[in-house]
């Protein structure tokens, strides 16, 4: 992800990601964080109800308002319940002006 300034605010944007083999409510929390210091930029809390384990569940989380304070990797982590479920990594990179 280049940018020319930091700290820099995102768009808005959206994260889809699809999921199965779940069964019953619960509670998704996507969350934003630097790689090193796993320190958190944002958290997205999804209230979530699987019918039917066989079935494939497909969500959008809107990211508004998330900066990034330094260049570097960041991850982007799915929890079910505290359980891991996925995680994602990308690289804010500073562009030379």
């Amino acid at each position: 992800l280049p940018v020319t300034e930091l700290p820099w605010t995102a768009e808005p944007f959206y994260l889809y990601f699809c999921l199965t083999d779940g069964i019953g409510a619960g509670t998704l929390l996507v969350e934003i964080a630097d790689a090193d210091s796993l320190a958190t930029v944002d958290k997205i809390p999804i209230a979530i109800q699987f019918d039917d384990p066989t079935k494939r569940k497909r969500l959008v989380a809107s990211v508004t308002g998330c900066t990034f304070e330094a260049p570097g990797r960041y991850q982007v982590t799915i929890t079910a319940d505290s359980e891991f479920v996925a995680l994602s990594v990308f690289d804010v990179e500073l562009l030379e002006a």
